[in-house]
């Protein structure tokens, strides 16, 4: 997406590690006078951020900030800011490189230690100090420098933890080894600490890229170039960040529409379906309001640009889905809250095993062998110092939240992928959290519980004069060179073959109304024939008798059709009901659902009528139906139910539901 307002700054942020980094730099941003909103995205480390109309920008403000809290920014362009933020590469790209170093020399580690006894080999020494030296300086680089700068500010952070762990190993053992007074080294648990974290940080840098790519999907959505009115009347093709408030874009028959605006002349019909999730296009004509990478049909509209970047309908959209993603789970709510006292807790609780295990080794010997038969056999230490460095440590590396975080994304990550394999995308880890206290299912109707496309579902002959599979033809025929989508589905039915060798003469579409052609006349010495489909209305203003069809108008609209006739100069010939049909298997899944104790609601943007008329096929109570609905209106139904005390998981396929 592309924006143009002066009062977005774009910078890029170095020294982020981890979630609890991006939400202190999150919280110093938003801390700045001046700033309204700040998007950040920890995957590549950048942020937008949102200053109020009256503030002006000001990098210095955002840069001081950053540091009091460790972090370092940088101003970067616009444009560099967006290529950078949907390319591919990422900033964690470093956590897979400590993987595959360390991940290899873990293995022939634990290979020469456990497996083949070579713990005590002076070359194996030398070979484990060697390669533990690497591991700690390349993989260990980037909690030492995380440290390093929260320590110069008097903090402390999981990195503090990480690294005395990680160094209170490493040179335990080189005195170890130069003193020659252990036996056993603990080289390998410096590699291990290392390569292990490093691993639960890559999870998570994966668990957090595919959630910044469903907005980058997003933001690619709408266009990127327009056609604007210049001051000499020619329209002018331009990028999008060009285009100001004000300005006059033309949008052509099939066109994705780059801005929201309101239509200043032409008439169209545009498929708002990606927005309202309302299946039918909505005519659109002078005065009524249009929106950004929804698409135009077949008219052509003139255009002035009332909404650009974070003040589109799409924008909005997206920040829905920003606040979601950025939401965090109880279990995260409650480890911000401690993570201030919690690392010097830590380090004090490590010091206090230091010196207990020290002063007073048989009475920590006994409590060890109290509780050991709920752990794994304790290694046997040579000395009360390698007891008490060997228990301190343990106590550093087992209290750092990345420990959980290696198990915490391991199961977010198996459960979401379990998910995807039946189709089941899971937003977070939050969702997922919540997902075993379900007890109600908010369904999107379009796409989800029906097709989402019009099909033709009753085709019926009025003139018995005439041969019924002609008219079929004929139809298909008639509606083959149109884009909307009541024509697509009539020109795509099983008897539309034979309907090309038909001839039409001046064959035009009025937009939002039908298309009409003329044809010779099986009667030679009379003139043309003058063929339409299209609305009721349209037909009834061009003189057409529509009388004997009000049983079959009533009966189709009353289930949520629509229903369009085909005429022969004024004679109607046939009517046709097109509707969004339900898929196959949606009453069979939503009986099982209620029969497990769930409530059954629907939730969608199209007409009160239509979705009265689906919910009654699947047999959803009326006051579970939610029609008319905008997208971001969804997410207050949906809060809506939970303040009535329901666990509401959502369903739906597309962008209207993305705020759900």
């Amino acid at each position: 997406m592309s924006f143009n307002a002066t009062n977005v700054t774009q910078i890029s942020i170095s020294g982020m590690t981890c979630q609890n980094c991006a939400r202190h730099a999150t919280e110093a941003l938003n801390a700045v006078p001046g700033v309204e909103r700040v998007r950040l995205q920890l995957e590549p480390g950048s942020a937008e951020v949102f200053w109020a109309t009256d503030q002006e920008s000001d990098i210095s403000k955002l840069e001081k900030a950053l540091e009091d809290v460790g972090f370092q920014c940088a101003q970067i362009a616009p444009a560099k800011f967006h290529r950078d933020t949907r390319s591919g590469k990422s900033r964690f790209s470093g956590w897979g490189l400590n993987l595959f170093l360390g991940g290899p020399v873990l293995i022939l580690m634990m290979l020469g230690e456990w497996g083949m006894e070579l713990g005590t080999s002076s070359n194996y020494r030398t070979f484990s100090f060697l390669f533990a030296s690497l591991i700690l300086f390349v993989a260990g680089s980037r909690f030492y420098r995380g440290a390093w700068q929260q320590l110069k500010k008097g903090r402390s952070n999981m990195d503090t933890l990480v690294s005395i762990g990680a160094s209170s190993a490493y040179l335990f053992s080189i005195w170890g080894w130069i003193s020659g007074k252990m036996v056993h080294l603990y080289f390998m648990e410096t590699v291990g600490i290392l390569t292990l974290i490093s691993l639960g940080h890559w999870m998570e840098a994966k668990v957090s890229a595919k959630a910044s790519s469903t907005l980058k999907s997003l933001m690619q959505l709408a266009p990127q170039r327009a056609r604007r009115q210049e001051a000499n009347g020619a329209f002018e093709e331009i990028d999008v960040s060009e285009l100001y408030q004000g300005d006059l874009m033309e949008i052509r028959p099939g066109d994705q529409i780059p801005a929201d605006g309101n239509i200043v002349e032409g008439k169209s019909s545009v498929d708002e379906s990606m927005l309202t999730g309302e299946s039918m296009p909505v005519e659109k004509s002078a005065g009524k309001k249009v929106y950004g990478a929804t698409q135009n049909g077949q008219g052509r509209l003139l255009v002035r640009v009332v909404g650009l970047g974070e003040d589109t309908a799409l924008a909005r959209i997206i920040q829905v889905v920003e606040h979601a993603q950025n939401s965090r789970a109880n279990i995260q709510r409650i480890g911000d809250k401690v993570s201030s006292v919690f690392v010097p807790v830590v380090v004090m609780l490590a010091l206090i095993t230091l010196f207990g295990w020290f002063v007073w080794p048989s009475g920590m010997q006994h409590i060890s062998e109290l509780i050991q038969p709920l752990l794994w056999s304790a290694h046997a230490t040579e000395s009360v110092l390698a007891a008490a460095v060997l228990h301190s440590v343990a106590v550093l590396i087992v209290a750092c939240p990345c420990a959980m975080g290696l198990a915490t994304p391991a199961a977010i990550m198996a459960g979401t992928n379990a998910a995807a394999a039946r189709g089941i995308l899971i937003r977070d880890g939050e969702a997922l959290e919540k997902s075993g206290t379900i007890t109600c299912l908010a369904f999107d109707k379009t796409g989800t519980l029906t097709q989402g496309k019009p099909e033709v579902a009753a085709f019926e002959s009025f003139n018995e004069s005439v041969d019924f599979d002609h008219v079929k033809k004929m139809t298909a025929s008639l509606s083959a060179k149109s884009n909307h989508p009541l024509s697509r589905a009539i020109a795509s039915m099983e008897w539309a073959e034979g309907g090309a060798d038909i001839d039409w003469n001046d064959w035009t579409e009025h937009s939002g109304l039908g298309v009409q052609a003329s044809r010779s006349s099986d009667d030679e010495s009379a003139q043309d024939d003058l063929v339409r489909l299209g609305s009721l209305n349209w037909l009834r203003g061009q003189g057409v008798a529509l009388g004997a069809s009000d049983a079959f108008q009533k009966r189709w609209m009353e289930q949520g059709a629509t229903v369009v006739g085909f005429s022969v100069n004024q004679n109607l010939m046939a009517l046709l009901a097109l509707k969004d049909l339900i898929k196959p298997k949606a009453f069979k899944v939503l009986e099982r659902l209620r029969s497990k104790g769930w409530a059954i609601h629907m939730v969608t943007g199209d007409h009160k009528r239509t979705a009265s008329a689906i919910a009654s096929e699947l047999g959803i109570e009326d006051s579970h139906i939610h029609a008319e609905v905008k997208p971001e209106q969804k997410a207050t139904i949906i809060r809506d139910l939970q303040d009535r005390g329901e666990r509401v998981a959502f369903i739906g396929d597309g962008i209207n539901d993305a705020p759900a």
